[in-house]
């Protein structure tokens, strides 16, 4: 299985520095060229999917929707899934970055919390018990699956720590030039998302009869420790801190809630819903993958950072091409 984490394009909030997590967000003109940029570098480079999911919010459906337009591949459908919609901001939402507060300062009547980790934990959890579970054992039975969850940065992180969290000690690996001598590996914390920026990873099932590839995560011994000592008994040691705070990523700094969270496991059970995959292993291929956005320019006149236009057609529309015989 080739699974791709996909941030969505550049959205109209992202430059007004306001929280927008649950606000449904437009796309900005150039988060639209971001977006077609990225969908003719899959499908350039020869990704061809058999499943895409995403966000029911348009900045990341949209996203999901320029994907799907470049497959040209009439069976292929966007799965909507409200699980993976990015971290409700509660009473902050709309509001400027500026304004993030401190866990003293007193709340007004009425005031909404923002959505805690254990909560979207819970949600990414649903969406991969009901959704991937069963690609998975596709993937274990054979059937090509190439999969892009098209979503929003802090929801795509903890996904990605959830994924984690299924799979065996000793079983993740990373690309050899994704290390940086005398760095060292966090697995946990690949680094932020930047618009349209993704994580691909190549995941694979030897050895372990199909029946058994998914079982409950009550019976799993790991550690949290486990896929970063296998990378050092390796002697990989490296980093990834050259892409972790890439430029042009517009993540909204979180404000903390004001109750009391704990932090959560990345490997182990917490949740009895929670599976491994057993016998499966995982290599990390990219991490924020933004090679598609090289040479593109914002537009200039401030039409680039104006909220984009379904209507509005590309320069290339407005002439034909000479027929060749």
């Amino acid at each position: 299985m080739r699974l791709f984490l996909i941030r969505h394009g550049e959205t109209v909030d992202n430059l007004a520095q306001v929280y927008a997590g649950s606000k449904d967000s437009e796309l900005t003109s150039h988060g639209f060229q971001q977006a077609q940029r990225l969908a003719r570098y899959l499908k350039g480079t020869d990704v061809r999917f058999t499943h895409i999911f995403a966000s029911p919010l348009q900045r990341a459906r949209n996203t999901a929707q320029a994907v799907l337009d470049a497959q040209s591949s009439p069976a292929l459908k966007i799965t909507r899934v409200a699980a993976i919609q990015e971290q409700d901001f509660g009473s902050f939402e709309g509001k400027s970055w500026l304004e993030g507060p401190s866990s003293s300062k007193p709340r007004p009547a009425g005031f909404v919390d923002i959505e805690s980790k254990e909560s979207m934990a819970r949600r990414v959890d649903s969406f991969l018990d009901e959704h991937m579970a069963a690609l998975w054992r596709s993937a274990a039975a054979g059937e090509r699956c190439v999969v892009a969850i098209v979503s929003h940065g802090i929801i795509l992180s903890v996904l990605w720590r959830r994924i984690l969290r299924r799979l065996p000690p000793d079983s993740v690996t990373m690309r050899s030039d994704l290390l940086v001598p005398g760095r060292p590996v966090s697995l946990e914390y690949l680094g932020g998302f930047s618009n349209t920026g993704y994580l691909e990873l190549d995941m694979a099932r030897k050895g372990t009869p199909v029946a058994r590839a998914l079982d409950r995560v009550s019976g799993h011994t790991g550690t949290a420790s486990s896929p970063r000592k296998r990378l050092a008994a390796q002697g990989t040691t490296g980093g990834v801190s050259s892409v972790a705070n890439a430029a042009g990523s517009s993540v909204a700094p979180v404000p903390a809630p004001t109750r009391a969270v704990e932090k959560l496991p990345v490997t182990g059970g917490s949740s009895s819903s929670s599976q491994v995959l057993h016998g499966w292993t995982t290599e990390v291929i990219t991490i924020n993958g933004k090679e598609h956005l090289k040479g593109l320019k914002r537009t200039g006149g401030g039409l680039g950072s104006s909220k984009h236009d379904q209507n509005q057609r590309s320069i290339d529309t407005f002439f034909k091409r000479r027929r060749v015989d």
